[in-house]
């Protein structure tokens, strides 16, 4: 099987990815992650096929308005106010990378592909090319539940679930605009239109993978059966940089 595995941010965001990838390798499929040039020494040295991805929003992140964003997501308000900041920086990086992803999908032509909560333009682009897509966290930030809010204080099961429906549709309608030219240029059929961060175009969810253990954060007692635990994703012993280092004496 030739999969494509789309992810964006910092090493955190990328390296649970590659340890997929060398696990899916050693099984016997194709594998190609569509990333930041930064990290292409760090797949290409463990036989993983590379494909680029706009760095702009990397480095938007690491900049000293990334930073500020993030100090501004403790409550809804604090969401709202951000949202609009970010999307007006955004916009042109995102249109950059929706073109780097999609050419990826093009060139390596998978049967399946594997994308960051960032990439949302994967959910489109399955649609289109008719294949499945599955969505990968590293927190349980994004399948609603009951139990505990996406961001803030809880005020029960209602409001709690709530808060990731909010979300779910502030990303929706935040990101329509970027994927208007390529709608126009390569969805002449508008396969895509319905499709979102957390749906196909069919209206059936998109089964999650969540790369912690139950001993961490225990599964929410209200998940649905497309949400999934597997646990973290380790590097291989042998590539783990630590193993080979040693602290001084002092």
């Amino acid at each position: 099987m030739k999969i494509l595995i789309a992810t964006i941010g910092t090493r955190g965001d990328v390296q649970p990815f590659l340890a997929l990838a060398i696990g899916l390798k050693t099984s016997g499929h194709n594998v190609t992650i569509c990333t930041c040039p930064r990290f292409r020494d760090l797949i290409s040295e463990h036989g993983i096929g590379f494909a680029h991805l706009e760095d702009g929003l990397l480095e938007l992140l690491e900049s000293d308005f990334g930073r500020a964003v993030f100090e501004n997501l403790n409550d809804v308000w604090g969401v709202l106010r951000t949202i609009p900041k970010v999307l007006k920086r955004v916009g042109p990086i995102h249109h950059r990378m929706v073109d780097d992803c999609w050419s990826a999908a093009e060139t390596s032509d998978p049967d399946l592909i594997i994308f960051h909560p960032k990439m949302f333009c994967v959910p489109s682009f399955a649609a289109v090319r008719e294949i499945p897509a599955i969505l990968t966290m590293f927190q349980p930030l994004h399948v609603p539940t009951g139990d505990r809010p996406l961001f803030g204080r809880s005020f029960g099961r209602f409001y709690n679930r709530c808060t990731y429906h909010l979300v779910h549709r502030l990303t929706k309608f935040g990101t329509r605009s970027y994927m208007r030219p390529w709608r126009a240029k390569h969805d002449i059929h508008g396969r895509s239109k319905s499709s979102g961060p957390n749906q196909t175009s069919t209206g059936h969810p998109i089964p999650v993978m969540h790369a912690f253990s139950h001993c961490v954060v225990p599964r929410p007692t209200d998940w649905p059966k497309h949400a999934s635990l597997t646990g973290y994703w380790f590097m291989p012993p042998e590539s783990n940089p630590l193993k080979q280092w040693h602290p001084s004496p002092e």
